[in-house]
């Protein structure tokens, strides 16, 4: 993908608006992988100008397709409070189906511990359940179950 080529600076120098650009097309045209890295650069304000709201659209979208990172990057968001109201619950959701999606990813999993540690300190028993309910259900859109 050309965006990821531009925003590493691979082969060249780096070139974030650009990057921001390209992943913007892809994401448009249903790029899944460009939703993740747009909504990442929406909050961070690399290449494009800082928008907690369209971050939490494109990171949010992505994760409802299940993108692990995207889904990771979902519950962080609850986390911080920035883009979204801070909420234990929901993020932790969305931590433990980023774990389940991206089992095979050994990145996902060690974000995972150290995010799921921090969330679970604010859930109660009941709360905990709830979102392992979720995670174990969750199917991405356009995707069903055979």
């Amino acid at each position: 993908m050309l965006g990821i080529v531009l925003s590493r600076g691979e082969g060249g120098s780096r070139e974030p608006h650009q990057a921001a650009s390209w992943f913007q097309k892809a994401a448009e045209q249903g790029d899944v992988s460009a939703m993740s890295f747009l909504g990442i650069m929406c909050y961070q304000g690399d290449g494009i100008s800082q928008n907690f709201e369209l971050a939490q659209i494109w990171i949010q979208k992505a994760a409802n397709k299940g993108d692990p990172n995207a889904m990771l990057n979902y519950g962080v968001l609850y986390l911080e409070g920035k883009a979204l109201t801070k909420d234990a619950k929901q993020a932790y959701k969305w931590l433990l189906a980023a774990k389940r999606l991206g089992k095979d990813d050994p990145d996902i999993q060690k974000k995972f511990e150290h995010y799921s540690e921090y969330a679970r300190k604010f859930l109660t028993a009941a709360e905990e359940k709830e979102a392992k309910k979720f995670a174990k259900k969750f199917e991405p859109e356009g995707q069903s179950k055979p």
